[in-house]
């Protein structure tokens, strides 16, 4: 059985640390990559431009922060929603952000979700266990 990757895309160490104990916890069989700014995120999604890497099976779940350096989350949504391989990933826009124009943009540029990360530590914990579960567990992929 294929182990599942899930890829967060998050600049802040403490929480990228909380999102990936919370991951950890569930007891299922997960391969979590952490990339800190978007143009990471592109490249461990679609690959590098030209012949130097080719790109790999596509993530499960892809969190996705909205405040990154460089190229933020919104602009990584709309390339890859343009990218015809990536276009059915599950991108979970996973962001402190609650303006409402934020959430808009969010779905306008193809997220499936969008969770305003919970300020208390358990509550945060238990979000990105019930997006793990059932984005990895109950969604069936395209």
């Amino acid at each position: 059985m294929p182990i599942d990757r899930i890829l967060v895309a998050e600049d802040d160490d403490a929480d990228a640390a909380m999102i990936g104990s919370a991951l950890s916890s569930l007891g299922e069989p997960l391969n979590i990559e952490r990339v800190d700014c978007g143009a990471e995120a592109l490249e461990r999604v679609m690959g590098r431009q030209g012949w130097q890497r080719r790109p790999g099976p596509l993530p499960r779940l892809l969190m996705l922060d909205l405040k990154m350096p460089g190229i933020g989350g919104l602009e990584v949504l709309a390339l890859l929603r343009n990218n015809r391989r990536c276009r059915h990933l599950p991108v979970v826009v996973f962001t402190s952000s609650a303006l409402a124009q934020d959430i808009q943009r969010s779905y306008e540029a193809g997220a499936n979700a969008y969770v305003v990360k919970p300020l208390e530590p358990a509550a945060f914990r238990e979000a990105v266990e019930i997006l793990a579960r059932f984005w990895c567990g109950f969604n069936q992929p395209a």
